[in-house]
């Protein structure tokens, strides 16, 4: 798992929120019209993030369910390398009957 850059883009996305909620409270405050471009430019820098790091998680999930298929619960040592602690107990402490109901 790529933490490092999931990490850097969950701060991006914490920056761009403190971001639009200090514009949009001044934009309300003192009626900055002039703000509104570029909250909403940040709102949908927030989107993308979010839809991005969906995507992300969501193919890696495949991905570890097919392993789970292949492999079964002891997995090769270089495909465990590339995994997080907490996805290597997950798919080891699975059983193949509620493998498909889990994931």
């Amino acid at each position: 798992m790529h933490e490092d850059g999931l990490r850097q883009v969950l701060q991006e996305m914490e920056s761009l929120y403190e971001q639009n909620q200090t514009d949009v409270n001044e934009a309300k405050s003192d009626g900055r019209s002039e703000l509104i471009p570029s909250i909403k430019l940040r709102h949908c820098c927030l989107l993308r993030n979010q839809r991005c790091l969906t995507a992300y998680l969501y193919d890696r999930l495949l991905r570890i369910r097919a392993l789970r298929w292949e492999y079964g619960s002891v997995l090769p040592a270089n495909v465990r390398f590339h995994m997080c602690a907490e996805e290597v107990s997950d798919i080891t402490s699975c059983s193949v009957t509620s493998l498909p109901f889990i994931i």
